[in-house]
């Protein structure tokens, strides 16, 4: 178990940081996506067929 926590440690912490470093710089908040407008937050097209346009979500 020791080992386990120290590669966690070693490995998992810094992992962690760097991917929070990525976001910080390069991210878009998430209020910028496409989906939110003057009416707050939608889907489009708002019915299922919204689905269609992400790959690898039900369509």
């Amino acid at each position: 178990m020791a080992a386990i926590r120290q590669a966690l440690r070693d490995e998992a912490i810094p992992y962690m940081k760097d991917l929070n470093r990525l976001t910080d710089e390069k991210a878009l908040p998430f209020m910028a996506h496409d989906c939110y407008g003057p009416d707050g937050p939608g889907l489009v097209p708002a019915d299922a067929r919204f689905r269609h346009v992400y790959k690898g979500f039900g369509g």
